[in-house]
């Protein structure tokens, strides 16, 4: 009997909020700090599993990932979070591969996105297929993050990691192969004190 391949989820939150001056992670949107609203919509899709991964405060994005929100087991740390987002997705692709023996769909997004909900990010799950090897999110300039990328190519993707990220891979890829969906909420994302404001968030 075969075995069904599995789809997992990822959340890369192990940023610095540098720009921000504090943890976006840790803003509130709906009542719920964004880490924690990222999964609640990966949970609404149809994936076997959901990762996040973590790095600065990381003490702080524990505390806000309770077990009932997700398992201890599946907060992946990385330790060279300060080189970018595109380390993160190295380590949730290096773990995964360990974790995970008959991994089908990976779908990746950030936590700065609260516009960004589970249908949308059914729809990449959806659109990847055995022709189909990256569904991403379309923004005005190209492909990027949110994506679901088909297992094949993660050896691919994460060779090209070591020089650039998962957008300039996303890019490089046909329209034949990667599709582009448009988020019907939008894709804003949260950098700035301004943007906290403007979107009547709370910290």
């Amino acid at each position: 009997m075969n075995r069904q391949l599995a789809t997992v989820g990822v959340v890369l939150a192990a940023g610095g909020s540098s720009r921000l001056g504090f943890p976006k992670q840790l803003v509130r949107f709906r009542g719920r700090p964004l880490i924690v609203h990222a999964v609640e919509q990966l949970k609404q899709t149809d994936v076997d599993s959901i990762y996040v991964v973590i790095g600065a405060a990381e003490s702080n994005m524990r505390a806000a990932l309770t077990p009932s929100v997700l398992p201890m087991r599946n907060i992946l740390v990385n330790p060279d979070w300060r080189s970018g987002q595109a380390s993160s997705l190295t380590t949730a692709v290096r773990s995964l591969r360990k974790r995970t023996a008959m991994l089908g769909k990976l779908v990746v997004m950030l936590c700065d996105q609260p516009w960004i909900n589970g249908s949308h990010l059914q729809s990449l799950i959806s659109g990847v297929d055995d022709r189909t090897i990256c569904c991403c999110t379309r923004y005005p300039d190209g492909g990027g993050v949110p994506a679901c990328f088909h297992a094949d190519r993660l050896e691919d993707l994460l060779q090209h990691l070591e020089t650039g990220g998962a957008k300039r891979w996303i890019r490089q890829q046909s329209d034949s192969v990667c599709r582009q969906v448009i988020s019907p909420g939008g894709t804003m994302d949260i950098d700035y004190p301004e943007d906290v404001e403007r979107f009547q968030l709370e910290y």
